[in-house]
């Protein structure tokens, strides 16, 4: 089933696109069977009052109009980043405000996400020769600024690069270091890494990686 899981802090909402068949058969605490704008509403207040989980089910018929809704809660920024493995097998990995995070940045006038992507990495870390394999999951986390909750929408992208000169971190990007980590040390650090960034890793199958392979940069068929 495809879902929309978006974060705040340590709480989720989820929004599950299921067969048409299977609502009627859903039944969860954290459950809710979308009944129109009211479902949406409250859920996000819960979300950003209680900092509650829940999980929306929507059919495909519903999708647009309940993403329309959640999104019309939020200031929406849209941003693109990279995770890159190098030949070594290794992953880049940042760290900003205490927490580990990988190469993003808003998208400039103009970009495509890859593009984006594709240069946020290099300004951010100094990485260059990168080379965009495949997209990954989109993820979504909400902050605040101010008063108003932002919503971002960040593009992800598998990338690699026979980079081995030195690592730069952006310090005006608040970026206090930038460092290859093997598979092994990626998953002694992933406590520290954002919500959104631990879903993403374990989604795409880095954590379950036979043999050390990084699944994320397997070719895709």
């Amino acid at each position: 089933m495809q879902k929309y899981k978006i974060f705040f802090n340590k709480a989720k909402l989820s929004l599950t696109i299921t067969d048409e068949k299977n609502v009627n058969n859903l039944s969860s605490d954290n459950c809710i069977l979308y009944q129109g704008k009211e479902s949406i509403r409250d859920a996000v207040a819960a979300l950003l009052e209680k900092q509650c989980s829940n999980d929306i089910y929507i059919t495909e018929k519903q999708k647009d109009a309940a993403l329309e809704e959640l999104f019309s809660h939020f200031d929406v920024e849209k941003a693109a980043g990279g995770l890159v493995e190098n030949a070594k097998g290794e992953l880049l990995v940042i760290r900003r405000f205490g927490y580990y995070d990988f190469p993003k940045g808003h998208v400039e006038a103009g970009e495509s996400w890859e593009e984006t992507a594709l240069r946020e990495v290099e300004e951010e870390t100094a990485v260059s020769g990168l080379r965009i394999l495949h997209e990954l999951p989109v993820t979504y986390h909400i902050f605040m600024k101010g008063s108003r909750p932002v919503l971002k929408e960040t593009h992800w992208f598998a990338m690699r690069t026979d980079y081995q000169g030195n690592l730069c971190a952006q310090t005006e990007e608040s970026i206090e270091e930038a460092r290859w980590f093997s598979y092994r040390m990626v998953c002694q650090i992933f406590p520290h890494f954002y919500n959104t960034l631990q879903d993403l890793l374990s989604e795409t199958g880095y954590l379950s990686a036979d043999n050390e392979k990084n699944a994320i940069f397997a070719a895709k068929k």
